[in-house]
């Protein structure tokens, strides 16, 4: 019978034999990773300077002060964390992907304290930019200071099947995207869920966003967004946002108890498809602020079979003078909201809805029009 000839040593408190059985077996499974095709990696502030495949064989610990877990500096780099976790604890940031390197995945594993009620890290994922084709999916990420994930600049780049809990700073920042996709996130006890700036031609698809203490999306300066098929609960703000965006299609949405508006578009939002949405019972009916179903202030927007019910204000409302002119809206719902008297009345009837352009603000063939059956009187 075979029997092994290391023996455990302990001076004091100490295993001297411990480090020989960890670096034992760490030589033992290079070849397993290398006929793999994989690199592990096993060391905290490991620098990934040639593309390839590389694995988490072990949990990583910041050491003090140090910044991140890992830094990718090249394109093509595969980094699978292989179900351990980055502590990137002390204000550290478990991974950094450095500008102009593209096409990095990073994937299944763990980004935050290990012990309960450690110190926050910074942020999980900091993709510093310009970079292409970057992806971080399968992340847990939670207890950060400043990001959750951060994409600055990237290109075709993808956020997918991540959870982001328990933050002082928003749960995705995306600043600069091109054709970039969130998709299947949850998202919860963050400051902003997702915030999008300076985007083009990008997609928030299926998302699970709660209890937030501003915004639960928020779009900004950014045009041809998909917006879509996402759940917002409990915003401390706006449930979902547009600030001077244009051809946004907010399609499929349920935003419900957001604290302001369910859904608002800002004076310099338009040309926007505002469909299939419902937003109900956003703030509390007789308490400050008063919060409308959907809120538009831009112009030329559709807004097309939305149901609009239980809010503490209007279901449905345009506001904003000047700005809130030639919007199109039919087959909306709006009932049981809680809205006063309509200052101006526009054709739409409180206490579910108010119109306050006017011919005289708007001119005779701008103002809003509508079409087909809005049911939005209170006796309908």
């Amino acid at each position: 019978m075979y029997r092994s000839s290391l023996k455990i040593k302990w001076v004091g408190k100490t295993c001297v034999s411990c480090s020989l059985l960890f670096m034992t077996f760490m030589l033992l499974s290079l070849p397993a990773f290398s006929a793999e095709g994989r690199t592990p990696v096993f060391l905290y502030g490991t620098n990934i300077n040639q593309p390839g495949k590389y694995i988490l064989t072990r949990n990583l610990t910041l050491a003090a002060g140090g910044p991140a877990g890992v830094f990718i500096n090249v394109s093509d780099v595969d980094l699978d964390l292989n179900g351990f976790t980055i502590d990137a604890n002390n204000g550290g940031t478990g991974v950094v992907v450095n500008p102009f390197a593209d096409h990095v995945r990073i994937h299944n594993g763990i980004i935050g304290p290990m012990m309960a009620g450690g110190v926050s890290c910074a942020l999980c994922v900091d993709v510093v930019g310009p970079n292409t084709q970057v992806t971080v999916e399968n992340i847990k990420c939670f207890d950060f200071s400043s990001y959750g994930i951060k994409y600055t600049t990237v290109t075709d780049g993808a956020i997918r099947r991540t959870e982001i809990r328990d933050g002082d700073g928003p749960g995705i920042s995306w600043g600069g995207s091109a054709a970039g996709a969130i998709e299947n996130c949850a998202i919860q006890s963050v400051t902003t869920g997702i915030e999008f700036v300076n985007a083009t031609n990008g997609q928030i698809v299926d998302n699970q966003i709660s209890v937030t203490e501003a915004d639960g999306i928020s779009i900004k300066s950014s045009r041809g967004v998909l917006v879509s098929e996402n759940t917002v609960d409990s915003a401390g703000q706006y449930g979902i946002v547009l600030v001077t965006s244009f051809t946004v299609k907010l399609f499929d949405n349920v935003v419900t108890s957001s604290t302001s508006h369910g859904i608002y578009l800002n004076p310099g939002s338009s040309d926007n498809l505002i469909l299939n949405n419902i937003s109900a019972r956003n703030g509390k009916i007789g308490i400050p602020p008063f919060s409308d179903g959907l809120l538009i202030q831009g112009g030329r927007n559709l807004v097309d079979r939305n149901l609009l019910t239980g809010n503490s204000n209007y279901g449905l409302h345009f506001s904003g003078g000047a700005s809130a002119c030639r919007n199109t809206f039919g087959r909306n719902t709006a009932r049981g909201n809680n809205g006063g008297v309509c200052p101006i009345g526009g054709g739409l009837t409180p206490p579910d809805s108010c119109d306050e352009t006017s011919q005289a603000i708007c001119g005779i063939a701008q103002t809003n029009s509508s079409y087909g059956d809005n049911l939005i009187a209170p006796l309908q």
